[in-house]
């Protein structure tokens, strides 16, 4: 009973996107398309923010055209069209690694409003749970094009100027949860990189030139920063995952160093608790403002001094001789 309750009252409701996940393509001719959208497909139907709409039959669509052509005859809002790029066992048959390609089509317009590439990576020989891990990592980018996650808002901060801001590496977590299957790590990482990207305060170092590996110690990461010539590293670690009936709770620990100096000049502690693909980047973004402060000096939004964070107001960053929301 309190499940079916539970189910009524995650209807999604009318205004919510229909979104049609085409079956994948399969550049590496190993049959791994399906696991792809399928593993596409399952989040979607997870999502009570959303419509999932049923999957077309006839393979996948070979091009963008004939994907918006496919998902206006179905009354889709999106399609989703994936692809299989590339599958790599190590000779020693420990791990394996696949590349994919997730694409969003606003259906209206046949504006692509996401292309990315995902890498994952699993301690095996399993080509199949190493798509499923690459993605994994781009679900929650996903149901931003849908418009149907909601981020918190940070507190707003004076603009700065491009080439005045700080240079930022971003290095992928270490995952302590004892779950080898799914990218915790990575998509801590990733979480951190969107969250510094947004707030427009910093310069992030291309994560081409950072290794795709966890990294656990200051020392470590100030080595890789002094590389990537950056100012500051942030690395961390996923140490608790507990999952729940209808949401699951990640506890995150993050570390920002002074490369320089090698000395961490912030250590923080987050929980967030959300559906499963979103507990991670919900103790992220409970943390956005206090990982930015780490990296940039707080300062009010009107007369630009510095400040402390408690005397910046939440709604409009002024300090409290500029600020007029109190």
């Amino acid at each position: 009973m309190r499940l079916l309750l539970a189910l009524l009252l995650f209807v999604p409701a009318q205004g919510a996107p229909q979104v049609v996940v085409f079956e994948g393509a399969d550049r590496t001719n190993s049959k791994l398309g399906d696991v792809l959208s399928g593993t596409l497909r399952s989040y979607t139907l997870a999502n009570f923010s959303i419509r999932p709409m049923e999957q077309p039959k006839g393979g996948p669509p070979p091009d963008t055209d004939a994907a918006v052509k496919a998902a206006k005859a179905l009354g889709a809002t999106f399609a989703v069209t994936s692809e299989v790029q590339k599958v790599t066992i190590a000779d020693d048959k420990k791990s394996t690694r696949a590349t994919v390609r997730v694409c969003v089509i606003e259906v209206a317009t046949g504006k692509m409003v996401m292309d990315e590439l995902s890498d994952g990576k699993v301690a095996r020989d399993d080509p199949k749970a190493a798509v499923r891990a690459a993605a994994f990592r781009k679900v929650s980018h996903m149901f931003d094009a849908f418009g149907a996650r909601t981020k918190a808002a940070s507190r707003p901060r004076p603009a700065v100027a491009k080439e005045k801001r700080p240079i930022v590496a971003v290095l992928e977590f270490v995952d302590k949860t004892g779950e080898a299957d799914d990218p915790r790590g990575a998509i801590a990482g990733d979480a951190v990189w969107d969250a510094l990207a947004a707030s427009e305060q910093v310069q992030l170092v291309d994560p081409a030139r950072l290794p795709d590996e966890p990294v656990g110690d200051a020392a470590s990461a100030a080595k890789l920063g002094t590389k990537v010539k950056a100012a500051f590293a942030v690395f961390g670690a996923v140490t608790k995952w507990e999952k729940g009936g209808m949401n699951n709770t990640a506890t995150i620990e993050v570390r920002v160093v002074k490369v320089d100096t090698g000395e961490i000049v912030a250590s923080l502690e987050s929980q967030g608790e959300s559906v499963p693909w979103n507990a991670i980047q919900a103790a992220i973004t409970a943390k956005t403002d206090a990982l930015v402060d780490a990296v940039v000096a707080p300062a009010c939004t009107a007369c630009k001094k510095a400040a402390k964070t408690p005397d910046l107001c939440a709604k409009c960053g002024g300090c409290k001789t500029c600020c007029k929301c109190r």
